[in-house]
């Protein structure tokens, strides 16, 4: 692998070494900047805003007062691609401890790629590479309900070209939950031995996160320097829009102005979790040198109890007081306020005898929890190391079914369907097929509103004896007649009428002219909708 670009070599130059071998200059960065730059998808697409937030195993990397937060084992790789042709490997095991908190191991790898190495002059020479090479022990313990500390000792080595470099370090951090959903964050990071005579690039990390919903957290962080003040400022959001994803979000805006860490970025990224499987997707913006990716995949074990130092001597059993709301939807899903006490250390929420889809314990006295798919009235129970709770009125929840809304009917107004002499051939009563096309809309309404009741009516012109046209009305109504009950219509809704020449439409001055306008408005067949009264003779 070959960095082409003389300037991005240089930017990495930089980057792995911090002007060390400018250790004489006044001006000269602090020792290793990266060296504790590390993270998982899940906090590069969050703008590494997760200072006050537990990232699991992942957390010796920024805050390790999160592992007082590890309630399972958790195994974790992390590739990471770009800045230039580097390539970063980072591998993560994290195990819960019991009363004795949590501990986490992490292993790193970067290997920048090979360079085109240049004179003072800028003349070519011969090619060099640049890596480095890093683990890290943590531990993190929860004393009170709302009070994590954890301390991290890493150490790294870093190479460029025939020169290397090795440092032993520490990170001390703290999390605190000053009221409910909220939590802070402050880690005092790289504090350890001297490069060349220069300190390691150490800071103080400040940072607070909201948990807006059960699925939902919003946070921010900075970090101040030893040199140069405040470095940036982060801000990040994490939903799970569904319960086996979520989206993620991140904004970095920089006050620094040197090449690499004086980037602004958008930075966003996905969360995908398969029961005990996730995998995390991050992408990150690196100004000139392109566009970096991180890749995230961890396998979790089962969940384990969280113990802490309490404040009393005797735990309290949880008790609920209250719920809000108390009933939702059969297909579970709804957000629910539980008020009680004794909720420190909650190990689970129940629905009846269905775990609730997923909680917060936000206090000793409050839960956030999401009703899982239950049917009927059941009571919500909530358990933990102490007990459970026990029922009571104020822990019922009622499941109902979201009503389906009720269509108004459709009203068919009176209407009167005409059938003219179009509809038959001359003399004929059979219908022709424009007719039998015109007949299949109005069957669907009649279909649709099968309390309508039909009356057919035949009618002749004025050509003819009386008896024939009568007798020919009656035919074509009766050809009306079969053609809606072929259609589906029942027998007994219709009522069929034969008027022959006695009610014409129009007088006829010459009745033997039968193709006049009059006489062609009087061979029709109507037939009404909604107008026969039930039970009328047939």
């Amino acid at each position: 692998m070959r960095i082409k670009g003389f300037g991005i070599g240089m930017a990495v130059f930089s980057l792995l070494c911090g002007q060390v071998m400018a250790a004489g200059s006044a001006g000269g960065r602090l020792a290793m900047p990266e060296n504790h730059e590390n993270g998982t998808a899940r906090v590069m697409a969050m703008g590494s805003a997760v200072v006050g937030i537990p990232q699991g195993g992942a957390s010796l990397l920024w805050n390790p007062a999160g592992l007082g937060y590890l309630d399972r084992m958790q195994l974790s790789a992390h590739h990471n691609s770009g800045l230039g042709e580097s390539i970063h490997e980072l591998g993560v095991f994290g195990m819960p401890m019991g009363a004795f908190g949590g501990v986490a191991v992490n292993l790193n790898y970067l290997n920048n790629g090979t360079f085109d190495g240049r004179d003072d002059f800028g003349n070519p020479t011969s090619s060099y590479t640049a890596g480095s090479f890093g683990l890290g022990l943590g531990w993190g313990k929860r004393w009170f309900s709302n009070l994590a500390v954890g301390v991290t000792l890493r150490w790294n080595y870093q190479n460029l070209a025939s020169t290397s470099f090795a440092a032993a370090a520490t990170d001390l951090g703290i999390l605190w939950a000053p009221a409910d959903a909220i939590t802070v964050g402050v880690t005092y990071a790289n504090l350890g031995t001297q490069v060349s005579g220069k300190f390691l690039d150490s800071g103080l990390r400040m940072g607070v996160a909201y948990q807006v919903t059960p699925e939902m957290v919003v946070a921010a962080s900075s970090e101040l320097k030893p040199v140069g003040g405040f470095d940036a400022l982060r801000f990040g959001l994490e939903n799970w829009l569904l319960p086996m994803m979520a989206i993620r979000a991140g904004y970095v805006l920089n006050f620094t102005d040197n090449e690499l860490n004086g980037i602004s970025s958008v930075t966003a990224g996905l969360g995908f979790k398969i029961r005990e499987f996730l995998l995390d997707y991050a992408v990150v913006p690196t100004g000139e040198l392109g566009t970096s990716h991180r890749l995230s995949f961890t396998y979790q074990g089962e969940k384990q109890e969280v113990r802490m130092v309490r404040a009393r001597s005797v735990a309290m059993t949880p008790a609920v007081a209250s719920l809000e709301p108390n009933r939702g939807l059969e297909e579970g899903g709804t957000s629910v306020a539980i008020k009680g006490g004794g909720f420190s250390g909650a190990t689970a929420v129940m629905f009846g005898d269905v775990h609730a889809f997923s909680f917060v314990v936000h206090s000793d006295s409050r839960i956030t929890a999401k009703s899982p798919a239950q049917v009927g009235e059941v009571d919500v129970v909530v358990m933990s190391a102490a007990g459970f709770s026990p029922i009571v009125t104020a822990d019922r929840f009622t499941y109902y079914v979201e009503p389906v809304p009720v269509l108004p009917p459709v009203v068919v107004v009176a209407k009167l369907i005409v059938l003219d002499d179009t509809f038959f051939d001359y003399d004929k009563s059979e219908l022709n097929a424009a007719a039998e096309e015109l007949l299949k809309g109005h069957i669907l309404v009649l279909k649709e509103n099968p309390e309508l009741e039909i009356c057919i009516s035949g009618y002749a012109s004025d050509k003819g004896t009386e008896e024939y046209n009568q007798a020919l009305s009656e035919r074509r109504a009766n050809s009306v007649r079969d053609a809606l009950i072929k259609g589906g219509i029942h027998p007994d809704r219709l009522t069929v009428v034969g008027y022959g020449k006695t009610r014409p439409a129009n007088f006829e001055p010459i009745p033997a002219q039968t193709k006049s306008a009059a006489a062609k408005s009087n061979m029709r067949v109507l037939f009404e909708i909604g107008v026969c009264k039930p039970g009328e003779a047939k």
